[in-house]
Order: C-alpha cells, then structure tokens, then sequence
C-alpha cells in the first residue's frame, strides 16, 4: 500500500473470484472510509494479483504484480491509477516472471523489481525501469552460483538512487541487496547473523541516498523463524537488533515505511497474528495490535504499511476478509476496510433510506459464542457506521430483517428472537436519532411462534408490520401488526380461500390508510407432482380492513414467490421475486398493481435470477436487487420495461443484494451478503448514482 498523506492511501492485492481464477483487487483510503476500486483485469488473462502500490499523490500511482496467459504462465503486471480509473499499462514480458515492488520518485521515473528466469531455467531477478513514457527491463547483476534469486521489495530516494532487496539461495548470500545509480545495478553484501541458516527481506525503505532501512526474516540453527533488520549508511549494510514475538516460532515480515531517520514501521504476522515492530531512531520495539474478533483458528496477517508522518501510519492485510489498522502516535485501532464490517457470519437484508446522505441498515451477525445478534449501521453520504443495537431479555438468538425510516431520528425495524426455552417471538425496535429501543409486538392469540419479516412506516407513530406465525399444528398464517406510537397490535390477515397455509414478505405504504403487502402461499386445489403449488399472495389495506387481492403468475410454474413491494401511489406498485419452471430452473418475476388489477412484467433474461427487493421513486422508476447465479444483480423499470444494471461484484464465492432503498431517481442504496472462499459470510453495500 502507499500513503500520500493521513486522508489518501492505496491498497492492493489479490482474489479469487466465483469462477476460482485469480484477480487484481484494490481500495482507497479518504481519512474516513475505505472504498473498494475496480481494478484493471489485464484482457486474455486468466488470472491476476497486484503485490506492490507506490503513489506521487493522490492521483497517481503505479501498481505492480503478475497476471496468467492462456497457458498459465506467469508474466509482469503494471497498473496505473490517475484518481478514477485503473488502467494496464505495456510492460516487457521478457522470459516472464512477476514483479513485486515498485517505487516512484515522479511521474516519469518509477523502478519496480521482481523475479523472471534466465536462458538455463533458473530463477533470477528483474527490473523495470519507467521513464515517463515506457517500460523497460534493465539487466541486474547475477548472483554467483546461484539457482534461485528474487528481489521483493524497492525503495527510490532519487530517480538515480534505489536500492532493491530479496533473496538469493547461494554461498555468501541468503539476503540480496542491489543498488540503482540510474544507469546499472550493483551488488551488496546484506550479511546474515552467524546463526541464520536462511534469510528473506521482504521490506526497504530509503530516506536519503546515505540511508535506507531493511527488513525481513531468517531461520536460525534451531529451525525457528526471527525478525531481521539491517541499516544501510552509504558504505555499507549493518545489523539491527530487533525482537521477536514471545512464542513465535513461524513470522515473516512483509512490509516496511520510514517517515524519517528516526521513525520506521515494519509489520508482518505469526502464527499468534499480525505484528508490527516501531523504530524510533535506536531501537526496534514490539507494538500491541487489536486482533480482529473473527472466527476461531484465522490468524490475521498484515502485509503491507505507509506512512504518511511520525504519528500517521497505515497498515493492511487479511484474515477473514481485508484488515486495515492505523497508527495514530500512540496505538493501532481498527479500521473498517472495505468488505468489513462483520468478521464472523452477518449479512445486512433491510435498507431504508430518507436521503441519499441519511441511511438506515440492519441485519444479523454471529456472536463471539456462535449465537445469531441484530446489526445496524446508517450511511452519512461518506461511510457506514455501527449503530449498537440492544439485548434482548432471555434471547439466544435476535434477527432483524425490514427497516422503515420517516426522518434520520425515526426509525422502526422487525425481527424476531428465540428465548433459551426455544420461543419464538416478534421483535420491533426503534431508533430516536441517538439509540435503539426494544419493543415486543404480541403473539397472535393461539400461536406457538412469530415472526416479522416487513415494516413500513406513514409516519412516526403509524407503522405495519407483516411475517407470518404457526400454529402448534404446524400451519403457517400471515401475520399483521400495527404500531400506533405507543403500542403494537394483530391485525386481521386474510388469505385466499384455497390457501392451506402462507405468509406475508413485504409491505409498502403510501398512508396510514394505504398499504399492500405480498408473499406466497401453498395452494391445496393445485396438485404439482403429487404436491402443492406455491403461489404469489397480495394483501390491499384501506385504512379499516386488509382483503386479499388474485394476482397474476407464471403460467405452469410449480413455485412463485413475491418477496419484496414498493408503491408510490394508492394505484401504483411494483412486487418482486421469483418462480422456478419445469426445469426448476429460477426466473426473476414482476408484477405491477394499478389499484384494481396485477399485471405480470417481463423482466430482463438473467441465468438463475431471484429478486429480493424492489425501491421506486416514481411509478416509472423502479430498481429491484437480487442474485444472479453467484452475483448481485440490479434490474431498472422505466415505465415499460426492465433493464440490467451492472453491480460492481467485488471478489468472494457468492454475493446476493437484499434490500434497496432509492430517495430519488439518482440514487440508491442496496445492502446484502457475500461470501468469501473460506466460506464466511460479511456484510455488502452497494451506492447507485446516476
């Protein structure tokens, strides 16, 4: 990563996409939040990863790594961002190899190194010279009787004074340094302790011609891995004292920045977690790192570090997901990166949004003990924050999954929770601008469990709710209640006559005396395959009573659902979700209601689609989000039919959007899950603007 100053950073990296294949990835850092970016996928590549980032200012930076040709070989990566875009930029593919460090004086001089191989097959080093208008490979000194040599890391006080370091497995070498004088590289002896067996530096950083600062790792004749730090003074490399973690016996140090002769950060990881070692001029000391609290056995690592000053560092890396932590001076607090928050298992499912620059989210997440808790969070136009959400007296496990706001200090949103005796119940809680607050919603008389799964609010003090209850025969039944501002209660929900059981998904309302709220039911005059058909179920409130409303469904589908409603007038509403075919396959389905009639839409022909929400800002301005396979799918209604909208699918194994809110025509939130290839679930958010 690179650092300009304590507001602009640059990280990048790599990941694994759903199709397994290897992609560039990177993010930015505005002093507030970090921003996922879209790195440059090079074009017949058949993977890619960035390994090293150095920036002239916020606007221009160079990223360096490896991408994979249709055979599998790897070739040198270079990527240029100018504020707004990544691009690839021509490199020299030479024998192939990769490049892993990089460093830029100025526009039109940047040094990377790296490893390629030689005319025998051995490996040895390589280095690229920028000169503002192309790349070029420059020749670096063999290392005698050497079969493996790679450079790791580069550090440019000047565009005629660099200094590269790695590795080299040869006699007399183990660490390998080489100096650039602008026209050739040379040689110099970076010496291992009299006990090191095997060195690796992975980190340089130069602050003037006459000094630079080097750090990495060795094996030790016990076989066990320790810090290394070395210290170049114009004439020569001498060793650094530094300690190693109590208890390590498996570290490498990975990244290393000075901000000046008497301030240098070194970070890595152990198999305890990240570590990060602070030079302040005469010594190397160990510093505490907060551990993320993520699930048991994942060992954070950090990976690369910049700073911007003495007391502005940061530093970046992974464990479950991406970790970043900051230096203030005095202590390294988490960060939120940006697949981050949610650590363990959570996923965001409800959005609701008054502006484009006041947000309410929630959802679930997995505690420290492996119990399911509620999670909010609410969007200031810049970052999502943690909004705490409290206990709930008795409850192992709380669920939120609707949210409706009339104002940035008037929210409600629905749930449910289980006790430690197996009850389930409804759950609503409200936020007055600085807090939430726990309501219970009663439990239909006769019910042995609830649920609410959709809140929509005409005001602060009219809210409903739908989900659904059981009886203790087993029957599913829709569930309505209804808030008055000072207390919730059940209301009557009717459903269609050949109904043997069904509930309710969503709602919208336009008034205290206008709603509509959707879902499914399972049809007992409709045998499918010697079962029941599930089929879509519309409820119409006005004002003193609910009444069921026939819709319209897919042809011989065996299975539809409606999961998601927005309306914009009392004749105007849109309803999403999905029907399976003969084949079983999933197909994404609309229906649009003008007060007395629904109507099937055609939506937009996307392979395995579901859509589970639906956001209009005028009758025909409609956005619905959902799953497409393994990734987020947007579809617009414009007043006569749905198109795709592209979604930036950010690396992980599944992504699926849950809920939408759009303020206006130009702007909408969309919240929902990812997974990652170890199979943990995080939170996603996504902005539209037009």
């Amino acid at each position: 990563m690179a650092c300009t100053s304590a507001s602009a950073c640059v990280a990048v990296g790599g990941g694994v996409n759903d199709r397994a294949n290897r992609i560039a990835i990177a993010a930015t850092w505005n002093g507030i939040a970090w921003s996922a970016q879209h790195a440059a996928q090079p074009r017949g590549s058949s993977g890619a990863a960035l390994t090293a980032v150095s920036c002239i200012n916020a606007t221009a930076c160079i990223a360096v790594g490896y991408q994979l040709n249709g055979a599998d070989v790897a070739l040198p990566l270079v990527e240029r961002w100018n504020g707004s875009a990544w691009t690839v930029q021509p490199t020299p593919a030479g024998r192939g190899g990769s490049l892993a460090g990089v460093s830029c004086v100025s526009a039109g001089s940047c040094v990377a190194v790296g490893t390629t191989s030689d005319s025998t097959g051995a490996t040895v080093a390589l280095a690229d010279v920028w000169n503002g208008l192309t790349w070029k490979i420059v020749a670096t000194p063999s290392v005698p009787n050497a079969p493996y040599a790679e450079l790791s890391a580069v550090s440019c006080s000047a565009a005629t004074a660099c200094t590269a370091v790695g590795s080299a497995t040869a006699p007399g070498f183990g660490t390998l340094a080489e100096r650039w004088n602008g026209s050739v590289w040379s040689l110099e002896t970076m010496a291992l302790p009299s006990d090191g067996e095997e060195g690796f530096v992975m980190g340089v950083s130069c602050t003037s011609a006459t000094l630079c600062v080097a750090a990495g790792d060795y094996i030790n004749s016990s076989f066990t891995y320790v810090t290394l730090a070395e210290r170049w003074d114009g004439a020569g490399w001498t060793m650094m004292p530094s300690p190693t973690p109590s208890g390590a016996y498996i570290l490498q140090m990975t990244g290393l920045a000075c901000s000046g002769t008497s301030a240098c950060t070194a970070v890595g990881w152990t198999q305890l977690g990240a570590m990060v070692l602070r030079f302040n001029g005469s010594t190397w000391q160990l510093q505490p790192t907060p551990p993320p609290s993520g699930p048991p056995f994942v060992t954070a690592m950090l990976n690369g570090v910049s700073c911007a000053g003495v007391s502005a560092c940061v530093s970046v890396g992974s464990f479950t997901g991406t970790l970043a932590e900051a230096w203030d001076g005095s202590a390294w607090p988490l960060m939120s990166a940006p697949n981050m928050p949610g650590v363990l298992n959570s996923a965001l499912v409800a959005v609701s949004c008054i502006t484009a620059t006041s947000c309410t989210a929630v959802g679930n997440q997995e505690d420290a003990a492996g119990g399911q808790t509620s999670l909010a969070y609410s969007w200031n136009g810049t970052a999502w924050t943690v909004q705490p959400t409290p206990p709930v007296s008795g409850a192992v496990t709380i669920m939120l999954s609707g949210v409706s706001c009339t104002s940035p200090t008037a929210c409600v949103a629905v749930g449910w929770y289980a006790s430690s005796a197996g009850m389930q119940a409804p759950l609503a809680e409200r936020w007055n601008g600085h807090a939430w607050s726990v309501d219970l919603p009663p439990v239909p008389s006769g019910a042995v469990a609830a649920s609410l799964a959709s809140v929509s609010c005409a005001s602060a003090t009219v809210c409903l709710s739908v989900g659904s209850s059981q009886t203790a025969k087993g029957r599913q039944e829709p569930l309505i209640e209804r808030w008055d501002g000072s207390a919730w209660g059940v209301q009557s929900a009717p459903m269609p006559e050949s109904a043997l059981q069904g509930r309710l998904a969503s709602i919208s309302c336009i008034s205290a005396t206008g709603c509509v709220a959707v879902g499914e039911y399972l049809n007992g005059s409709a045998a499918v395959g010697g079962g029941h058909a599930h089929q879509p179920m519309a409820d119409t409130w006005d004002g003193a009573s609910w009444t069921s409303q026939s819709i319209a469904r897919p042809e011989g589908a065996p299975a539809s659902y409606l999961d998601a409603v927005s309306c914009t007038g009392p004749a105007s509403c849109i309803a999403v979700g999905w029907f399976t075919g003969p084949a079983h396959a999933q197909t994404a389905m609309a229906d649009s209601w003008n007060g007395s009639t629904w109507t099937m839409q055609p939506t937009a022909d996307i392979a395995g689609a579901t859509l589970a929400g639906v956001s209009c800002a005028a009758s025909d301005d409609c956005t619905a989000v959902g799953a497409g396979g393994a990734a987020t799918i947007a579809e617009r209604w414009n007043g006569s039919a749905w198109n795709v909208q592209p979604t930036p699918n950010r690396p992980a194994s599944a992504r699926a959007l849950q809920g939408v809110a759009c303020p206006s025509s130009v702007t909408c939130a969309a919240v929902g899950t990812a997974e990652g290839t170890a199979g943990y679930q995080v939170t996603l958010a996504e902005r539209y603007t037009a």
